[in-house]
This record gives structure tokens, sequence and C-alpha cells, in this order.
């Protein structure tokens, strides 16, 4: 998908299933089961789909999904199937791990930087991406390295760890510009440091949600009542998308499938002031 001088790709890293709950927060099932059929064990199948932004200078990846260090117990849990999905659906586009300049985490869930390290030949890990810089936001690193009862499950140091000793981690302090085209914006919510990524180019903007995609469901008319956690959107951001609700499936860039997606790409109605 071309948007200005930049090409964007939703890349995949497989199916998987996911608790319905965790999908759609507050939202009853009696309303999101009419979405996404769940199983006897109330999991909804997922796409888990991350980024791929090819500018004139360099390659940026968006989170790299679970990558391939999950154990056979966790990965049965979630009916994950198949290793390397990730780096072959960059394949796929002609891209290999060691061309992708930049990777921005939208947060540090397992699902969402699982894939930042892989296991050598030799058993050790290191960052997946060997020439590329990791970006995330200081308070989500704080409580990725320091996890509590609660998020212990999801938050992983070994996402990290080599990375770091790489010396290619960088953090944020908040709402950033990281390239002409590129910046990023805090969207508290799913975590208190969440990320979205803004791409703009040639008077275009398009909007990767990462863990907001719900956010298109919970705004829904049926549904706004259940907004739940997403009220601590900044307001601004929270104004124009419920504003704009009858606008939503018509921005979406992502191919139409009859799953949900646990990241969607959407592109933005020309406006006056930045999002």
């Amino acid at each position: 998908m071309r948007l200005g001088n930049t090409n964007l790709r939703l890349v995949s890293d497989g199916e998987h299933w996911m608790d319905g709950a965790g999908m759609f927060g507050l939202v009853p099932k009696i309303e999101w089961r009419e979405m996404a059929e769940p199983d006897e064990q109330n999991r909804v199948r997922t796409q888990l789909y991350c980024l791929l932004i090819e500018t004139e200078e360099q390659k940026i990846l968006v989170d790299t999904g679970y990558g391939d260090k999950l154990s056979d117990q966790e990965r049965e849990f979630i009916r994950l199937e198949g290793d390397g999905r990730l780096l072959a659906s960059l394949a796929a586009s002609g891209v290999a791990p060691e061309d992708v300049d930049m990777v921005i985490n939208t947060h540090l869930h397992g699902d969402h930087c699982g894939g930042n390290t892989r296991y050598n030949e030799k058993g050790d890990l290191v960052p997946t991406f060997p020439n590329a810089l990791y970006y995330v936001q200081r308070i989500e690193l704080a409580d990725a390295m320091f996890p509590n009862q609660r998020t212990r499950g999801t938050y992983h140091r070994e996402n990290l760890d080599s990375v770091e000793r790489a010396g290619q981690l960088r953090v944020l302090w908040g709402d950033t510009r990281l390239t002409e085209e590129v910046r990023v914006l805090v969207t508290p919510g799913h975590t208190p440091a969440h990320q979205c990524v803004v791409i703009e180019s040639e008077g275009e903007m398009a909007l990767f949600l990462a863990s907001l995609r719900s956010l298109t469901f919970i705004l829904s008319d049926q549904s706004f009542s259940g907004l739940g956690g997403w009220a601590r959107l900044p307001p601004t951001l929270l104004g124009d998308w419920a504003a704009s609700r009858p606008s939503l499936r018509r921005w979406t860039l992502a191919v139409p499938l009859p799953l949900p997606q646990v990241a969607t790409l959407w592109r933005m109605p020309a406006r006056g002031a930045d999002p």
C-alpha cells in the first residue's frame, strides 16, 4: 500500500487463538461473538499483524509478534503453529532480518515483542534484527523490567536483554518523531505507555493501532458504553475517533478478513491538526 513516498505492508506472525475477554474487554460476549465465534475455551481466532514501513532511506518494522521462543505448552495453549512466521512474511516482501534498520515496539507484551530476539546456532539469545535499533517507551520498559504479579505472565526479559547488551535498545520519553515520515504517539489504555505509530508523507497520514485494535469495536454505536480502560486515551484523540465512528471502516487499510486482527492500520482523514 502506497502512502505518499512510503510503502506500507502488513506482515503476519501467523494465526493464534486468544481469550475473548482479553480481546474485547468490557464489551458483552453476546455482542462480540457476532464478530468472532469463540471455541470451547472462549478463545477467538486472530491474525497477528506487524507493519513494515519502507521509506526511501529505511526499512522500519513495527512489532515483532510472538517469535519462536515459546515452549510447546505455551504454543499449544494459544494454538500457534509453525516457526519463522514473521521472517517468512518479510522474506515474501524481499526483506531479510539484516535489512531492517529500525524496530518499534508498540508495547512489550510477548505477542508484540517476542520476535525481538531469537536463539542462534549456539543456543544463545541474540537480536533477530542485527542491524536495527529498537525503540520502546521509558515507562513501558520499566513495567517490563519490573513486572508485578498481574503482568509477569506477559512481560519477559528474554525479549529485550540481548538487544540491550548489543547496544541496540533506544528508550523514548513520550511522543517522538523518529524520521521525517514516522512518529510515535503514546496512547495509554492497553498498557500505561502503549504507543501507536503515525506515518505521514506528502500530505497523507496513516495510523497503526496495535493493541488499540479493539477500540474500533468498543467505539461502535452498540457498545460505546463499554469504553472501560480506553477512557485514559488522550481526550483529543478519543474525541476525534468517537466523532468519526461512521468512518472507521472506511479508513482501514487492512484487507478485510473473517478474523479479528491484533493490529490494524488506519488511513486518517485530512485534518488541520496532528492527532
